[in-house]
């Protein structure tokens, strides 16, 4: 039987020369990796930094804006308790007046 490969072709030092070129090559990408992930954990970093200062100034403006609701809230629950206070009064006069003029009347 004879052999696939013949002897002669498969020399030990081109293919150990041929792994080691492969395993540099691999090792190479891999560093490269290495520091995108590095360039990319301190990107992310910075961005997360800048999401938390921006989430801080936006809860200080919502806070803001909380207040000023209630504020009006209140505002208006006193100016509608005013308004039927005064038209009570206003009501009960007129009726008054009425009364007075319907006695003269008639």
């Amino acid at each position: 039987m004879r052999a696939r490969y013949p002897l002669e072709v498969i020399v030990p030092d081109d293919i150990t020369n041929a792994i080691l070129r492969q395993m540099s090559d691999k090792l190479s990408v891999l560093e490269d990796i290495k520091v995108e992930l590095k360039q990319f954990k301190e990107e992310t970093g910075r961005n997360f930094s800048e999401l938390r200062a921006e989430a801080i100034i936006t809860n200080e403006r919502l806070a803001a804006v909380e207040r000023t609701v209630e504020d009006l809230g209140t505002q208006m629950l006193l100016m509608g308790r005013y308004v039927k206070n005064s038209h009570s009064k206003a009501i009960l006069d007129l009726r008054k007046r009425v009364g007075k003029l319907e006695k003269k009347v008639g």
